[in-house]
């Protein structure tokens, strides 16, 4: 089991959290500053499996690959990092592995792939979307930014704003939080203390919800069968949202209620 992490000095760093370790030699610059939001995504078939152990010590093309083949593959996790300097860099990952008839072991580890385009102010949050065909990302812009991962081009933009004022008295508060639920929904939140949940597909907004007296720094998203959305930030506040049924889309998403679990 691997953790990826990364902070103001712009480097990405591995850990083994089995050994309790950092991986030598595993520092990775980020290209763009300092790293303030890493989100992984694994895909559900790889590009090409790698299987040890096979008869003729050769590997098999995905097409040809069998079920327990499958579940013994090496698989493809691809990387989003939201950067100091506006853009949200996309790498691959891949761990070290026993390759070939030999059994010879390949090193592992990131690989640029792409950045997608610049926007104004550092990149705070980012999210996969839509099984890794889409990713969103959030800032100081103010702004939630959807973007098509094959064509790296702006899928649409929501400019966050309208929901119950306050806090920081800006025009475009800054987007610190930011989660995807089941469904498909993109959840916010902003230095005005705003929760806000938004359709996914064509970025309308669902709800707003100000609960919080500043910042919310931090989203939780569970895709329980109810579903809850967990929010939390500067006053210390741990604040519930729950999906339930509602007649004109299905359902809805409302306050539940909150805590103080820390001062």
């Amino acid at each position: 089991c691997r953790l990826l992490a990364g902070g103001l000095d712009s480097f990405i760093r591995e850990f083994d959290l089995e050994r309790g370790v950092e991986v030598t030699e595993s520092a990775q610059d980020s290209y763009g500053g300092a790293v303030w939001c890493i989100r992984t995504w694994q895909s559900n078939v790889p590009d090409k499996i790698h299987f040890a152990g096979l008869a003729d010590g050769q590997d098999k093309d995905e097409g040809q690959a069998s079920p327990k083949m499958l579940n013994k593959a090496q698989q493809q996790v691809h990387v989003a990092i939201a950067c100091e300097d506006g853009c949200v860099r996309l790498w691959k990952y891949s761990g070290s592995r026993r390759h070939g008839k030999g059994g010879v072991r390949v090193k592992g580890g990131l690989t640029y792939w792409r950045s997608l385009p610049r926007v104004e102010g550092r990149v705070l949050a980012v999210e996969w979307a839509d099984d890794g065909q889409r990713i969103v990302s959030t800032g100081v812009d103010g702004c939630i930014h959807c973007w098509s991962t094959s064509s790296t081009q702006e899928v649409f933009r929501i400019t966050v704003g309208g929901g119950p004022r306050g806090g920081s008295g800006q025009a475009t508060p800054c987007v610190w939080s930011l989660g995807i639920t089941g469904d498909g929904d993109i959840v916010t939140g902003d230095a005005d203390g705003n929760t806000q949940f938004w359709d996914g597909r064509n970025g309308t907004q669902l709800h707003a919800y100000r609960h919080h007296a500043s910042s919310v720094l931090s989203l939780a998203v569970c895709d329980s069968p109810s579903g809850k959305v967990f929010a939390s930030g500067i006053d210390s506040k741990v604040v519930c949202f729950e999906r339930v049924e509602d007649k004109e889309r299905g359902y809805k998403w409302v306050f539940v209620g909150y805590k103080r679990p820390h001062s």
